[in-house]
């Protein structure tokens, strides 16, 4: 008699099956890189009570961030394209270092702005090329499930981060600088130990064939993508800054519930986001996009019907299911139609764009909920179809346009 979970089983285990090696390198280099992220989350905190900042000057802070953020976004898909996935990476990780270090020391606004500016260049220029570094490593089939990983190392260091961080902020700042610090050099020698002995590791037919028959789109096409995503990151990013407040002023939660509400959020990636993902690889790319892109904007829209703790379950439990089927396949969908020359440049804009969505969003959003707490919630709901249709007809593309990605010696089965 067969044990009844067995088909579960098969399904997670199908879903980590065949993944190469450099691809299990560079998820533990984010779980080790995530786990230390601790700064960003207590840097407000560290501002106003340590240094006595106000808080507009700790949100000119943050701002400062977010500016840095899309240069280095920008800056690390040129990086890659020129210098390789491995150097910048790793360059990223020891810059970031020494950036929290000398961070640590500064105590006058100008030089912690600067400091900030130039620290969050080097961190953010190791997104583009860390996603150059996946879609190197494997492709068709592979790719989506390949940046899944890459999100569920990402997921499980941000869950240990905050709560190491918080224990030592409690002792001391100076200890939370140099431990970010730390986890940053180990990070970078784990994937100088091992991502180089694995190399790239792309065979013929996997990282420039597309099993679905995407075409290569043009820099119209990618730029109409972006727009499209850029107004998804403007809805998505109401998670730091609209969201707690209406979940604490519209449905009176306690901060226990709300912070229960983002664990639900992590512990339904960790454990559902591969097997979701290898299930819908018979899909395109960018139908998987737009139907997660909507299921997100009708997640958060519905804060603006109910008024208690299950429905703000509902509501999470919704837009986390979107999240999980749009995020893995919004790169999946950049780097499997863009040629090698294209690739790490529109990562790099895509880094822009989500960098970018993480500025505005707070300013925009926090302004239209001031005007009305429900009026932010009801705009979303309407902009759900349209941004499902935007990224649904810009995968429109003729399939006779596509380029060969595929090795051109390696012959047709």
């Amino acid at each position: 008699m067969p044990y009844p979970s067995r088909p579960v089983i098969d399904r997670y285990r199908r879903a980590f099956a065949d993944l190469p090696p450099r691809v299990w390198c560079l998820a533990a280099v984010m779980l080790v890189n995530r786990s230390g992220a601790m700064v960003m989350i207590f840097l407000t905190l560290y501002l106003t009570e340590r240094l006595g900042w106000t808080n507009a000057q700790a949100g000119q802070a943050i701002a400062v961030y977010g500016f840095g953020a899309c240069i280095g976004s920008f800056l690390g898909g040129r990086w890659t394209a020129r210098f390789g996935a491995q150097a910048v990476q790793a360059t990223s990780l020891l810059g970031t270092a020494i950036g929290y270090v000398i961070l640590s020391w500064m105590r006058d606004g100008v030089s912690i702005l600067s400091v900030l500016f130039i620290t969050s260049i080097a961190s953010e220029s190791f997104r583009p090329a860390n996603a150059m570094a996946i879609s190197e490593s494997c492709g068709g089939a592979q790719l989506s499930r390949a940046f899944a990983l890459n999100r569920l190392a990402a997921n499980l260091g941000f869950t240990f981060g905050p709560a190491i961080g918080g224990m030592l902020a409690s002792y001391s700042y100076t200890a939370l600088f140099h431990a970010d610090a730390a986890s940053c050099l180990i990070a970078m020698i784990v994937l100088e130990r091992y991502g180089r002995s694995f190399g790239s590791e792309i065979s013929a037919g996997s990282d420039d064939s597309e099993p679905h028959g995407t075409a290569r789109i043009s820099d119209r096409r990618f730029w109409c993508f972006a727009l499209w995503n850029g107004v998804l990151s403007l809805v998505f990013f109401q998670l730091l800054s609209t969201y707690p407040l209406c979940l604490k002023n519209e449905f009176h939660l306690s901060e226990f519930q709300i912070g229960s509400l983002m664990a639900v959020n992590t512990i339904l990636i960790v454990l559902f986001e591969m097997p979701l993902v290898d299930s819908l690889q018979r899909f395109k790319s960018i139908q998987c996009v737009a139907i997660g892109a909507f299921l997100i904007c009708e997640g958060f829209g519905l804060l603006a019907m109910g008024h208690d703790y299950l429905w703000a379950i509902a509501v999470v439990l919704t837009w986390t299911i979107g999240e999980m089927i749009s995020m893995p396949f919004i790169l999946t969908y950049i780097a499997e139609t863009s040629s090698s020359s294209e690739r790490s440049r529109r990562l790099g804009t895509h880094g822009v764009v989500m960098s970018g969505g993480f500025v505005v969003a707070p300013l925009l959003g926090t302004w239209c909920y001031e005007s009305d707490p429900r009026l932010l919630w009801w705009m979303i709901l309407g902009v759900g179809p349209l941004v499902a249709a935007g990224f649904w007809l810009t995968g429109r593309v003729d399939v006779s346009s596509r380029p060969t990605l595929a090795s051109p010696t390696t012959p047709s089965q």
